[in-house]
């Protein structure tokens, strides 16, 4: 288990041992997303009566420049198998018994990695006919 405990030290639950960590200690990295909306109306000269035509484009950057085409996700698998003991080191197994200690076993290092593909742009085109 010396690799669990390097990751606990070296990560940021370095501050939260032997306690509850507070939500959102272990993040994914930040992207950016922009997308864009634009719209013209026009009118038909019919009542009150128009037309709007609009363009949706989502992930504008990646239309604009490839370095901007992929996301940084963490491994979503399990870091590491938990077991709750008693007092005297049995597994409990019951939901209304106490855990005197945690047993950890099977730890997975999760690696960030990049995804290329979840970052393609899309465009919309559409009319619009209002009465």
């Amino acid at each position: 288990m010396t690799a669990f405990r390097d990751y606990v030290l070296k990560g940021p639950l370095r501050n939260a041992q032997g306690s509850i960590t507070a939500k959102g200690t272990g993040r994914n990295p930040d992207f950016t997303q922009v997308d864009l909306h634009i719209s013209q109306q026009i009118p038909t000269f019919v009542g009150h009566s128009r037309i709007t035509a609009f363009a949706d484009m989502d992930n504008f950057l990646n239309l604009v420049s490839d370095k901007f085409a992929f996301r940084q996700f963490s491994d979503t698998v399990t870091v590491v198998d938990v077991q709750c003991l008693s007092a005297a080191g049995v597994v409990v197994t019951a939901l209304n018994q106490a855990c005197g200690s945690y047993r950890y076993s099977n730890f997975r290092n999760p690696n960030t990695t990049a995804q290329t593909r979840q970052s393609l742009w899309t465009l919309r085109l559409g009319i619009r006919f209002d009465l």
